[in-house]
Formats: C-alpha cells, sequence, structure tokens
C-alpha cells in the first residue's frame, strides 16, 4: 500500500474515532456571499468565463468571455439568423483598482464605459451590475448566473419598469 494511501486510511480511521461535531446553529453559519473567494480579486466577473448560447425562432445568440488576463478579460456577443449576422459587440471588462469598467462596442462602435455598482452571491446564484447613467440606452446592464447554471443579462434604460431588453443563455464550453 502506498504511503498516501495508507496516511489517508489513517487519518478517515482517526476521524471515525474522535468524539463527533456538533451541527453549527444557524448564527454560527456565514451568509453565503461571504463564502465568496475573497482573494481573488476578479470574483465578482469571473463567472462570466466561458461561451454561452441560446437558440430560438429568431436564431442564435452567443457571449463568449475570456479568463482573466492580466487586467483584463474579453468577451464578444453575436446574434445570428441563419449564416446572416444580426448584431456583434465587443466587450471588455477592466480591473481598476478594487472596482471594474464594463466598455460595450456594439458594432464597431466606440466603446462605452459602464461602472459596476454592484455584485452578490447568494443562494440565488451570482450577480454583477454595471451602469452609465450618462449614456442613452443601455444606462444598466447586469448579469446574473443562476443555481441552475442559466446566464442572464438583462440591458435596461436604468429603471426596474421601463424599457429593457433580456437574454438568457445556456454554457457550451
Amino acid at each position: 500500500m502506498s504511503r498516501i494511501a495508507l496516511a489517508a486510511l489513517l487519518a478517515l480511521t482517526a476521524c471515525q474515532t474522535a468524539a463527533p461535531m456538533p451541527a453549527p446553529s444557524v448564527a454560527d453559519l456565514a451568509p453565503v456571499a461571504d463564502l465568496a473567494p475573497v482573494d481573488d480579486p476578479w470574483h465578482p466577473v469571473r463567472f462570466l468565463s466561458g461561451t454561452w448560447q441560446a437558440t430560438d425562432d429568431a436564431g442564435t445568440s452567443m457571449e463568449t468571455w475570456s479568463e482573466p488576463s492580466g487586467s483584463a478579460m474579453y468577451g464578444q456577443n453575436r446574434s445570428t439568423n441563419g449564416s446572416h449576422l444580426v448584431f456583434f459587440e465587443l466587450l471588455t471588462i477592466e480591473r481598476r483598482d478594487d472596482s471594474f469598467i464594463y466598455l460595450a462596442s456594439p458594432k464597431g462602435s466606440p466603446a462605452t464605459a459602464f461602472a459596476m455598482t454592484s455584485n452578490e452571491v447568494n443562494s440565488d446564484g451570482t450577480a454583477v451590475t454595471f451602469e452609465n447613467q450618462d449614456h442613452d440606452f443601455p444606462k444598466r446592464i447586469s448579469y446574473r448566473l443562476n443555481a441552475n447554471g442559466v446566464l442572464s443579462a438583462r440591458v435596461d434604460d436604468g429603471t426596474d419598469n421601463g424599457k429593457n431588453l433580456r437574454f438568457t443563455w445556456q454554457r457550451v464550453q
């Protein structure tokens, strides 16, 4: 038996013979948000990394985000209908000190900056919101990864009940 296997067996045996630990009370549990990896400066936006896709009667929407590298992570969004490109957007999230700036460049236009205004991690998932109240539309961009692994985005006029567009994707990579 290898030394590692023997050490693991001894550790398991020791755990079984030790007195059982009492279950923590609700007051002892940390809120889920506190469990975020605070040593990872990218934790508010890292959940976006990957390739996300949705297909419906209108076509296919795909959003891809790189892993963070240096002071930025890069993304692109494209929507197609068959072989026809309907929309594309180049995206960047830059880390600036302890916050993030979302830069959107739809259809090759100059980038518009949105500042991160909130991020949360809870039992419902992970979310981040960026805002630029001086921009015409959108003024607010929000992403949420729910507990089932579905990524959704909402771009809106800065109000909860006004003009908005919603997108929902499944991870494909």
